[in-house]
């Protein structure tokens, strides 16, 4: 008989608790220069969203993060891309696909 291991990952909703069926959606958010990630369902996500719409849309909070990211910060992220065969320019702007998931590929400091 062979020892098998199985492991399995649950993702859960940061706000309401339950699990995530499927693929979640990400918020990163950073404040104070920590970092958080959310793992939320779509329905939550869009909530979100729909709280700050009135103040900043989705496009200007990411682009106003961007801004905040240094090239070498960047460069780390093109390396780790390329390793894992993301596709990713040599320069200008990094998707967020590959944002979101360098950031869940890698220990995430969230502020308490």
């Amino acid at each position: 008989m062979s020892n098998v291991k199985k492991t399995t990952t649950t993702v859960v909703d940061d706000f309401t608790g339950s699990v995530i069926e499927g693929a979640p959606k990400h918020i990163v958010l950073t404040v104070d220069g920590k970092r958080a990630v959310f793992d939320l369902q779509s329905e939550n996500y869009d909530r979100f969203f729909g709280k700050i719409a009135g103040k900043l849309t989705e496009n200007e909070l990411w682009i106003t993060g961007m801004r905040s990211r240094s090239s070498s910060y960047l460069d780390d992220v093109r390396q780790w891309a390329r390793e894992q065969g993301i596709p990713v320019a040599e320069r200008g702007r990094v998707a967020r696909e590959t944002l979101d998931a360098y950031y869940m590929a890698h220990e995430v400091e969230v502020a308490e």
